[in-house]
């Protein structure tokens, strides 16, 4: 099994301040403008999970003619809808550039026979195998919510289309009725007249019925003016959509790991087994997107998990630490953990933070872990493209 030191992942235990952190503020880093734009390509190995914009090789003019082509595409009017778009378009600018890599990669072991391909070579193809595959997924999800925003859109539409037609309908069928009153009421006055009659009272009831069919097509009146009225800049920006409610719910495997010392030997158990987790995952619709191993130190952290914390109170004591990452990422995962004789687990590369569909998550470690996807620190010894 490959070795993996502390720093290349934390996992994500009880909220908890890491101390190494404290040293960060004697430390400023780059001022010049020239510096900071440097230093922020320093982890840049193959850019495949860098999130900075235009790297280098990268044009601006490029990625500005992508986003005015799906912008004029879908045509955006609000600020939600705006927002999903430019996501679609980010995700899209990320898969070129993972595609770019990818036929690199084909191009370079296209010169080697496959069968006399390094262990090397072949993570190095599965790695951008897996980039290329996991760029597709986000650019379809993506896709979905643009379609699924642009399809809301239509419908809503319709709908007031329809409420309108109503509304409509309503005023003109109550007007005609007022006519008809009226004109009722006007020729049982001029009867009453020629036969001398008095008819306040029933002429008072019906200016009575008058009044209320008046008050009656006035609100219609003012349904239908509202529903012309564009709404408001703060009706539009504030819709509650990152309301828990409306955040679609990612689909999740859960596997509970208990690491325990006995007898002076580690032992590490599964609850379920790999097995039958895939198992539950196939049985699953919509299929699971990420994995939770939620892994319980029972009488404090053993040397062989040392990479889960650096925090020597949790290696003495124990406790519980949450391992997150994608599906894709597991599967590569138990096929690497096989090959330990001891059967533990081991890192997956880059542990996710909790993501803001289950509640998201600002502690220490989740911001740590969201800063590495940001800004592609990828250690060498997990990444062959590096």
């Amino acid at each position: 099994m490959e070795i993996f030191i502390a720093s290349d992942e934390e996992l994500d235990f009880s909220p908890q301040h890491d101390r190494s952190h404290g040293n960060s503020r004697y430390s400023t880093g780059p001022r010049s403008p020239d510096g900071k734009l440097s230093s922020s390509q320093n982890a840049t190995k193959h850019g495949c999970r860098a999130k900075t914009l235009i790297l280098p090789g990268e044009s601006q003019d490029d990625f500005d003619d992508l986003y005015d082509r799906w912008m004029s595409a879908y045509q955006p009017e609000d600020a939600a809808a705006i927002e999903l778009v430019e996501e679609f378009v980010l995700n899209k600018w990320y898969l070129q550039r993972t595609l770019r890599r990818y036929e690199e990669v084909e191009q370079e072991l296209a010169q080697i026979p496959f069968p006399s391909w390094t262990d090397e070579q072949h993570k190095k193809h599965q790695l951008a195998t897996r980039y290329k595959t996991a760029a597709e997924r986000a650019v379809s999800r993506a896709m979905r919510d643009v379609e699924a925003w642009k399809k809301s859109c239509h419908e809503r539409e319709k709908q007031a289309h329809d409420a309108e037609k109503e509304l409509f309908g309503a005023y003109c069928k109550i007007s005609n009725l007022q006519f008809k009153h009226e004109a009722q009421i006007l020729k049982l006055i001029e009867d009453a007249k020629a036969r001398n009659l008095d008819i306040s009272g029933p002429v008072a009831a019906m200016d009575s019925t008058q009044k209320k069919f008046r008050a009656t097509l006035n609100r219609i009146e003012k349904q239908i003016e509202d529903r012309n009225t564009p709404a408001s800049r703060s009706k539009t920006l504030f819709q509650g959509q990152y309301h828990p409610k409306k955040l679609r719910k990612i689909p999740v495997l859960d596997q509970w790991v208990e690491i325990a010392v006995k007898d002076g030997k580690t032992v590490t158990t599964l609850y379920p087994s790999n097995e039958k987790l895939i198992r539950e995952g196939q049985i699953m619709l919509p299929p699971p997107e990420m994995v939770y191993r939620r892994l319980n130190f029972v009488n404090g952290v053993p040397p062989e998990y040392y990479w889960t914390t650096r925090d020597e109170e949790t290696r003495t004591y124990g406790g519980m630490g949450i391992q997150r990452m994608t599906v894709d990422t597991w599967l590569d995962v138990i096929e690497r953990e096989k090959l330990d004789p001891e059967g533990h687990i081991g890192p997956c590369g880059g542990n996710l933070p909790r993501p803001q569909e289950r509640g998201g998550c600002d502690c220490p470690v989740c911001s740590h872990n969201r800063a590495i996807l940001e800004n592609d620190p990828l250690d060498p010894l997990t990444d062959p493209l590096g």
